[in-house]
């Protein structure tokens, strides 16, 4: 009986076999008969009932006859496939497994031609997170390409961000460097000037000291040329000595200030002369005005000699308090100075603390660069009384006012009438 195949589906496509091979296949594979089946049982019809039933009892007998010989034609014997891979009048061919030899050496044949095996396992997770169709694996590198897109835009705006921020603080540095290197260049400036006034006021005894040192050494050389010893009489005949200092110009000469109380005999004619020495040097000199008042006298001498420079009103101001030094023109330098300090200053002179001796009586008053601030007096005491080692000594508006022509305080002439 031939094999039904409507329900046969072959597992490969082959091209349909020859006759001639087709029929050696049948020759060589034709099935042997199946052992037929024991005959089914039989069935009976069923009873219909009293002799009155005849018509349908008879139908449903026939019915079950021409089913019995149906099914006895049926041959339900097993059908044994052939073993090769051609189909045989439609049947698909058999697929033999491969055997366990035969999967190693395909395994490693790829292996060896770069080939990954694949568990299953393995392509699960591979088919889990990669995609097996062109639309997937197309989606992914579009994600791919947008996720790389948003990365990269994201990373141009915060670096673009932090350019901007950047370029910011530049400038607001750059815009505000000059004024703040002003101010530094104005706090530096100041730092300077306190720190120098600080030193300044650290060292101020230090420098007083040392201005005093440098006076007492110094100006002897300095101004030694300017101041003589004055030697005269009294009204007792007693030779007295004191100092004088060159001071202006007289007629071609020299006027040289004293004290009043040294040539206050040679006011009265005829008087004592007045000799001015400077080592084994003499030179005569003439009383030529006074002011008794102050303590102040004006001698002149034909000789052309080194005059001091007078102070000025600003210099008079800032030598309150100041070093100053009263002058005798005795030493072995030409001169000597006693050192002292400034206390007043008010309109009857200075108060100052130099010693003032025999020998600098009428001497000059200097200050540290040698400029005449006044004139050293033993007798003057314009408020009556002896001030002890603090003394009095007429300024240069006492000497200006009756003495001297000081219209150019550079070059100050004496004045022209004689006498007091």
């Amino acid at each position: 009986m031939p094999v039904p195949t409507s329900n046969l589906r072959p597992r490969h496509d082959h091209p349909p076999p020859s006759p001639s091979h087709r029929s050696n296949l049948i020759e060589q594979r034709t099935p042997t008969a199946p052992t037929p089946p024991p005959p089914p049982p039989r069935i009976d019809a069923p009873d219909t009932g009293g002799p009155n039933d005849t018509g349908l009892g008879e139908t449903v007998s026939d019915l079950f006859d021409e089913f019995r010989s149906k099914l006895a034609s049926l041959d339900l014997g097993r059908y044994v496939p052939p073993r090769n891979r051609d189909r045989i009048g439609g049947v698909a061919p058999t697929v033999e497994p491969p055997t366990v030899w035969r999967r190693l050496r395909d395994g490693r044949l790829l292996e060896r031609r770069g080939f990954v095996p694949m568990s299953p396992a393995r392509a699960k997770r591979r088919h889990r997170i990669l995609p097996r169709t062109v639309i997937g694996i197309s989606f992914m590198l579009l994600s791919f390409a947008v996720g790389a897109a948003f990365a990269g835009a994201g990373f141009y705006a915060y670096y673009d961000n932090r350019l901007a921020a950047n370029e910011q603080e530049i400038a607001r540095f750059v815009d505000g460097f000059d004024d703040q290197f002003v101010d530094a260049s104005e706090a530096l400036n100041q730092l300077r000037a306190d720190s120098l006034d600080q030193i300044r006021d650290e060292l101020q005894p230090l420098g007083e000291y040392v201005s005093e040192q440098n006076g007492v050494v110094n100006l002897p050389a300095m101004i030694g040329e300017s101041v003589y010893q004055l030697r005269t009489a009294n009204d007792r005949g007693v030779t007295v000595s004191g100092s004088a200092a060159a001071v202006a110009k007289h007629q071609g000469g020299t006027a040289l200030v004293t004290s009043y109380s040294l040539v206050k005999s040679s006011t009265i004619a005829p008087g004592p002369g007045i000799e001015l020495i400077k080592g084994d040097d003499t030179i005569a000199a003439t009383l030529w005005s006074w002011d008794p008042d102050r303590d102040l006298a004006l001698v002149v001498t034909d000789v052309e000699l080194p005059r001091l420079s007078l102070a000025t009103d600003d210099q008079l101001n800032q030598a309150f308090g100041a070093r100053i030094f009263a002058m005798s023109g005795t030493g072995g330098q030409g001169a000597t100075a006693s050192p002292g300090t400034v206390l007043d200053r008010s309109s009857f002179g200075i108060q100052h603390t130099a010693a003032v001796g025999e020998l600098f009586n009428g001497g000059p008053i200097v200050s540290s660069d040698g400029t005449l601030v006044g004139v050293a007096s033993a007798s003057y005491a314009p408020l009556g009384v002896r001030g002890g080692e603090v003394r009095f000594a007429p300024d240069l508006s006492g000497l200006c006012s009756r003495l001297l022509n000081c219209a150019d305080p550079v070059e100050p002439e004496a004045v022209d009438e004689p006498g007091g």
